[in-house]
């Protein structure tokens, strides 16, 4: 199943349990309590929101995961839920999203992102910060966009993405003033021009179809991701795990002072083995990430 479809069927089966509970909060089925029939509130985010300043440097925060999956491109369909939520880390996201759905542009990486309709067709213009850049060096421009869409808009040019919903629905994307400017033309007035991009951009190199399905595997490239924005102001040391597999089943790590980024090392509950994953009667794996600030 797709990655995205499966996330789709899991906001809608967490809409139907949002609808229950309300009706079930407002039925009292006949009882004297909660007389007035008012369904009880329900948060749209519940978290601790704080600002940078507030934040102390240091410390480690360890998030569970069924297993490092051998596919680490996260729009690859060959990835799990869980190539997501490692590449989350990692992976810039130019879109973020405010608890009550509503989208904006990531400061960190765009200067400007606008949505307007010319001649009956949607067009976006993201513009990106002249301090965006890949951790190899490369510019973060217009060919991010271009890549992420000609990786994704079909399955009919050798790439074998995750979706091709809102991809396909994009005429061609330019270069604008500048190559830091990409201007997206969608083929007609598009309802949801924020779907193609929400879940990030990728690297130029992965906009070959060999390098999209195959070069990830085993090898989270941190070359390709992570890169340095305004925000960074000095080189720290970053370890991603893992960049291979030991004959164990373990994982080694690869080093880059590119960016100051954080400390990611891997520590298995138990030793993750393909056979066990294959067989139904074994439980999954649980690998435990620890997220950590030199």
């Amino acid at each position: 199943m797709k990655q995205y479809k499966l996330m789709g069927a899991l906001a809608l089966t967490g809409a139907f349990a949002l609808a229950l509970s309300g009706c079930a909060a407002g039925n009292t089925g006949g009882g004297d309590d909660n007389k007035d029939g008012e369904a009880a509130g329900v948060e749209a985010a519940d978290y601790n929101p704080q600002p940078r300043e507030n934040l102390k440097e240091g410390g480690t925060v360890n998030f569970p995961i069924n297993e490092v999956p051998a596919q680490l491109n996260s729009f690859n369909s060959d990835g799990s839920a869980d190539t997501a939520r490692i590449a989350a880390w990692y992976m810039p996201q130019i879109i973020l999203m405010k608890p009550d759905g509503t989208q904006y542009k990531n400061d960190n990486y765009l200067d400007e992102w606008k949505n307007e309709v010319k001649d009956g067709k949607t067009v976006l213009t993201f513009t990106f910060t002249k301090e965006a850049h890949w951790n190899d060096g490369t510019e973060m421009d217009w060919t991010a966009i271009d890549a992420t869409w000609k990786a994704n808009r079909s399955y009919d040019e050798g790439f074998n993405p995750n979706a091709t919903d809102g991809y396909k629905e994009i005429e061609k994307v330019e270069q604008g003033d500048t190559a830091k400017t990409a201007i997206v033309t969608f083929k007609g007035e598009f309802a949801w021009p924020e779907m193609p991009f929400n879940g990030g951009v990728i690297h130029p190199a992965l906009a070959d179809a060999k390098n999209f399905n195959e070069a990830m595997i085993d090898n989270p490239h941190p070359e390709w991701v992570q890169v340095r924005t305004r925000s960074t102001s000095s080189t720290r040391t970053r370890t991603t795990s893992p960049s291979s597999r030991t004959p164990s089943g373990g994982a080694t790590s690869r080093s880059s002072t590119r960016s100051p980024s954080p400390v990611w090392t891997r520590r298995p509950r138990s030793t993750p083995s393909r056979t066990a994953r294959s067989t139904p009667s074994a439980p999954a794996p649980r690998t435990s990430w620890s997220r950590s600030r030199a």
